[in-house]
């Protein structure tokens, strides 16, 4: 059986699409901040703030990981920072796709439409990240190779399941909101 890199493969996965995220985000501030404006998930000052620190954070981020196939002492930080962020990029997307929200997505170079690809890439994103974490937990990360499915499947079953969670999660508070809206405004009109 051959050995799979498998720290290796998700550290440059996540790092590349933290990197080009962020620096994307840093070079066009405008169309990020636009972006989150037409969303409206953060309010004006959360628009401001995430349009303030969101570059820095996948920089900083994606460097982290990419040091940490070097300095292995920064491997679990690193990969519960990546996690954490591409978590919430992960569930921002699903809410608002959750939503029938159809705008500018703001992912990144180029931008686009939100779609269900847009969710799958960042529920894959958060996967990725929460298997880092996991081989880092398993002591098979930091450079090691695994050589046996057991522990790495164990870990996709539990990233898995995390995911689903949060799609779930995502799902049924978008549906709430979409009913909260609708109550605010029968209240409006019979007032």
């Amino acid at each position: 059986m051959s050995h799979l890199p498998v720290f290796e493969f998700l550290t440059f996965y996540l790092a590349a699409h933290l990197l080009v995220a962020g620096f994307a985000h840093a070079f066009d501030r405008q169309s990020l901040v636009a972006a989150l404006r037409a969303q409206a998930l953060a309010g004006p000052r959360g628009t401001r703030a995430i349009g303030i620190l969101l570059a820095p954070a996948e920089v900083l981020a994606g460097a982290l990981l990419i040091c940490a196939l070097a300095a292995r002492g920064i491997a679990l930080p690193a990969a519960v920072s990546a996690t954490v962020l591409c978590t919430t990029m992960a569930i921002w997307v699903g809410v608002l796709k959750g939503t029938g929200y159809r705008g500018e997505c703001g992912c990144g170079p180029g931008g686009g439409a939100l779609s269900w690809l847009t969710v799958l890439r960042s529920m894959s994103l958060a996967l990725a990240g929460m298997l880092l974490i996991c081989l880092q937990w398993l002591g098979t990360g930091a450079g090691a190779y695994v050589t046996h499915p057991g522990p790495l499947l164990a870990a996709a079953a539990a990233g898995i399941g995390c995911a689903l969670v949060v799609a779930m999660v995502c799902t049924a508070w978008a549906q709430v909101q979409e009913f909260e809206h609708e109550l605010l405004a029968e209240h409006r009109v019979t007032l």
